[in-house]
């Protein structure tokens, strides 16, 4: 299954169907995305560029997605510097105050990265909707396709929660309250060693009241991804792990990442990567506000800044760019989600600021809201539909209440 077909399933594309694309047709690609292009050349040199003549249409979708662009070598990754390694010596034993100096220090300047285009870049979606409708002008395909989600809902939501200290772990069921009071239910992402005693109570006691548990690394020194010795080393504990938790969802600490490995883990679902990566260690991004496939891994990206960096970095203690990307990502039917670490919403204030996210979310009824094991359900039966006969596979495959629709790639594609 390539990019095509995965986010718009029902069209009756092939694998093959990058052959109906000319060397004009790239060209024209080339220019629709020349605004995006200049700044991603600006930024990272001639290297972060795609061969658009050369290459098929995969090659440049997952040229984004998969942060081939960005050269890690060119760009200093905290976890492999001497300073990181200080720093996470020091970590355990540094208050937040003066962590997010060190942090603001070392993300200075990050509004002045144009590319990713923060706070929200879709230049992967944009490849594939104009790749698709290219291909249904050309080759005569039907032009309907199976909505992003189910029904008639216009984005999709998740809410997720890092846990990494004592602190936290012990805050979790003031968050589910609080959730609960608000109709929502989230994941848990739960770090197996070193940073706390592992509740399993807790853990049942999660998903028995609807909420969902997945791995968080294995114990949060950011070295996951220093060397292929270390992650090896690493794998078959974390395996563990996911079958002692229940879990099929992963997330790696700090948003480190490496595409070609994470897979290997195992797991149905990994939510490691930002959409956009500028107030992270690792900086990047993934350029889409959907899900999509890594291998057999479905990719849950984040396209929304995280907690810490908000109160912590930005020092904005209320919901404004929450707000102002959750339109945006609406606007393009994409994806909304959320890291809210229950270790940083202790205090009154950010509780009050959590508690105030979560009322206006509320209220967006057009959105559906989905743990994100649900989202990874709904994203796999969703990208096996052929063809129009083959809805009904979807209808019976999925919940009652998760309908398809189909819609018209010519009038409800993604906005181009």
């Amino acid at each position: 299954m390539n990019s095509l077909q995965a986010l718009y399933p029902g069209l009756g594309l092939t694998d093959e169907s990058d052959t109906r694309f000319s060397s004009e047709d790239f060209e024209a690609l080339q220019d629709y995305l020349q605004p995006s292009l200049q700044k991603l050349l600006s930024q990272y040199g001639d290297s972060a560029m795609p061969d658009f003549p050369k290459s098929c249409f995969e090659d440049l979708i997952k040229h984004f997605q998969s942060e081939q662009y960005f050269q890690k070598d060119n760009e200093a990754v905290l976890a492999n510097s001497i300073v990181a390694k200080c720093y996470y010596r020091m970590r355990p034993l540094l208050p937040v105050p003066v962590r997010s100096v060190f942090q603001r220090y070392s993300l200075r300047n990050w509004d002045k990265i144009g590319f990713p285009e923060w706070p929200i870049d879709t230049t992967a979606d944009r490849i594939t909707t104009f790749l698709v409708k290219l291909a249904v002008q050309k080759s005569g395909f039907g032009d309907s396709f199976i909505w992003f989600w189910p029904g008639s809902y216009r984005a999709g939501l998740v809410l997720t929660h890092d846990v990494e200290t004592k602190v936290g772990l012990d805050n979790c069921r003031r968050v589910m309250a609080l959730e609960e009071k608000y109709g929502f239910r989230s994941s848990f992402e739960i770090i197996p060693e070193n940073k706390y005693i592992v509740d399993y109570g807790l853990l049942e006691e999660m998903k028995s009241r609807g909420f969902e548990v997945c791995v968080h690394g294995l114990n949060h020194d950011g070295k996951l991804f220093k060397s292929r010795e270390v992650f090896t080393s690493r794998v078959e504990k974390i395996r563990k792990y996911a079958e002692s938790f229940g879990a099929i969802g992963f997330r790696s600490p700090v948003m480190y990442r490496n595409i070609e490995w994470i897979q290997e883990l195992g797991f149905e679902y990994d939510m490691s990567f930002p959409n956009v990566g500028h107030l992270d260690p690792q900086r990047g991004g993934c350029c889409t506000v959907f899900p999509f496939f890594n291998n057999n891994t479905i990719e849950i990206p984040l396209t929304t800044m995280q907690d810490y960096s908000l109160f912590n970095i930005l020092k904005k203690h209320d919901t404004e760019i929450w707000k102002m990307q959750t339109q945006r990502i609406i606007n393009t039917n994409g994806l909304i989600s959320f890291i809210i670490h229950p270790d940083y919403i202790v205090s009154g204030e950010f509780f009050s600021v959590y508690e105030r996210l979560l009322a206006y979310l509320a209220d967006l009824n057009d959105v559906w809201h989905a743990l994100p094991s649900e989202l990874n359900s709904w994203w796999r039966a969703r990208s096996k539909v052929y063809d129009l006969n083959d809805i009904q596979r979807l209808t019976d495959n999925t919940a009652y209440e998760w309908h398809p629709e189909l819609r018209s790639i010519k009038t409800d594609g993604l906005c181009l």
